[in-house]
């Protein structure tokens, strides 16, 4: 099934990507819940999880009634306000059932607002470092081509990588794995980039404990298109 057009002005209420990439996301984590051990279970974890923000002088003097605090004793003057936009985020995460349902595998679905600032970029990047530094490899799904901004560069940055070969793409798909020697780590990193009209790729999907399997997006994707009644014209 190729890549369909998920964002070009009219989209089809069915190919829209905020509502299909959750079915995407539950059709993956059926997928990976038949397949992996009972000690595993996939999880879809959906939330606005991105902040940006500038401080505002407007007093609101009713936040210090809920701290329960004389007002003379805190004063206008300690109360700081924040006008502030959250980026909506995606997950499909494994979790280990017997180490506290700890996340051992993360995929991450991309959303328009998620490239729409440098600072959301930024901060979906510092995420994405952050369950690396937790020996976590994300995969990062972004067919998103309404915003041209590529969410591998933004890694790469992040994690201060001279990388320059898939600089300026769009839209694409990064797997990455941190690989412990001990002494010293190394970080994998497998990027495809993404056209309409593409398959999409296999990609290896890490997960601690149990190493990598095979992420199918291909095979998904159809699957959500035929449950939508989505077909490639």
């Amino acid at each position: 099934m190729p890549l369909l057009d998920h964002f070009t002005v009219p989209v089809p209420l069915r190919q829209r990507w905020e509502s299909f990439r959750m079915y995407w996301a539950a059709m993956i984590g059926s997928h990976f819940n038949d397949l992996l051990p009972n000690r595993f279970h996939t999880i879809i974890d959906k939330h606005r999880g991105v902040f940006e923000g500038l401080p505002s002088r407007e007093d609101k003097p009713d936040l210090t009634a809920l701290m329960q605090t004389d007002v003379r004793d805190v004063g206008k003057s300690n109360v700081s306000c924040f006008e502030v936009s959250f980026a909506a985020e995606l997950e499909v995460a494994v979790v280990d059932l017997e180490d506290s349902e700890k996340r051992v595998g993360v995929i991450q679905f991309v959303s328009p607002s998620n490239k729409s600032t440098a600072v959301h970029r930024r901060l979906f990047a510092g995420k994405s470092a952050n369950y690396l530094a937790k020996g976590i490899g994300p995969v990062i799904v972004n067919p998103v081509a309404s915003v041209r901004a590529n969410l591998h560069d933004s890694l790469m940055d992040f994690l201060g990588f001279d990388e320059t070969q898939y600089r300026g793409v769009s839209q694409d798909v990064a797997a990455c794995e941190l690989v412990d020697f001990g002494s010293s780590s190394r970080i994998d990193f497998w990027p495809h980039e993404l056209r309409v009209g593409d398959s999409l790729p296999t990609v290896p999907f890490a997960i601690k404990e149990l190493h990598s399997v095979s992420l199918a997006l291909e095979e998904t994707y159809a699957e959500d298109c035929r449950a939508n009644n989505l077909l490639w014209k």
